[in-house]
């Protein structure tokens, strides 16, 4: 990295990185779920959830309880070498396993 100082314009140069170097490979998409029960309201089990989808980078609401139909949502991290999760079971305490399905909002188109 070189600095140059041009009449009172101050920049830096970087070299160009190489486009073979760039691996896409994960893309972050949001996730709603579906069938969570009462007892899953929290964010841990949210996060937990999630976790099943890819590497969770963030969950809304950040703090109470949501306060529209959306429900918890979660940005999730997702290789784009795998298929994408339908959804996965979660723990109940009086049903056993639960479906909890996931919903993709605004999926952009993977060709």
């Amino acid at each position: 990295m070189a600095s140059y100082e041009l009449s009172n314009y101050h920049g830096t140069c970087f070299s160009p990185t190489n486009p073979d170097s760039v691996i896409l490979d994960k893309i972050p998409l949001w996730i709603c779920f579906d069938g969570l029960l009462l007892e899953h309201y929290n964010r841990i089990t949210g996060g937990r959830v999630a976790s099943a989808a890819g590497s969770v980078v963030s969950i809304l609401p950040e703090d109470g309880l949501p306060k529209n139909n959306d429900g918890f949502r979660a940005k999730v991290r997702v290789d784009v070498n795998r298929p994408i999760k339908k959804g996965t079971y979660a723990e109940s305490i009086e049903r056993g396993d639960t479906w909890v399905a996931f919903r993709y909002p605004n999926l952009p188109a993977l060709h």
